[in-house]
């Protein structure tokens, strides 16, 4: 990734999104990073669902990112837990539930399509329309990341990097 893309995806990160949208990021960040030490299921990551009134969220967000995991053609763009940029796949991932929270099959589909093989993406989409509707039934939904898409960023507003303390990389 050229360091102009880097600069984008940082400038518009992770500060922007909505709570639900930054939820979904930390949950997927969190659970790749166990996956990526061996690590089931990270407590932490039920504490938070039951907190946020989605505990039943798990089951749909743990078979999607095994989904992504296993299919993808590539090493997924997912950040690291405390780092506020945001990777190219995170967003197609709040693009698909924000799709899926509208009811938009196509732009659902399209999001997939960025990250999985089309054969894939209808087992994807189910539980991505599952998270998103899971969601919304406790308020959390998803629409930030599409708006502010939209909108040019404020000339001279200052750009989020890292978190205090994050040990992430990119």
């Amino acid at each position: 990734m050229d360091a102009q893309t880097q600069k984008r995806l940082c400038d518009d990160g992770f500060l922007t999104l909505s709570f639900a949208e930054q939820f979904l990021i930390w949950g997927a960040r969190v659970w790749l990073a166990a996956a990526a030490q061996g690590a089931r299921v990270p407590t932490v990551l039920q504490e938070g669902l039951c907190a946020a009134g989605v505990p039943e969220a798990w089951e749909p967000l743990d078979e999607l990112l095994r989904i992504l995991c296993r299919n993808m053609r590539c090493t997924p763009d997912f950040h690291g837990v405390r780092c506020l940029c945001l990777g190219r796949d995170e967003r197609a991932l709040i693009a698909a539930v924000s799709a899926a929270q509208r009811g938009d099959a196509v732009s659902l589909r399209h999001a997939l399509e960025t990250l999985l093989p089309a054969g894939v993406v209808p087992c994807a989409a189910a539980r991505v329309e599952e998270l998103g509707h899971l969601f919304l039934c406790a308020g959390l939904r998803f629409d930030r990341l599409n708006r502010r898409a939209m909108q040019p960023r404020p000339t001279g507003a200052p750009a989020p990097h890292y978190a205090p303390a994050s040990r992430s990389i990119h």
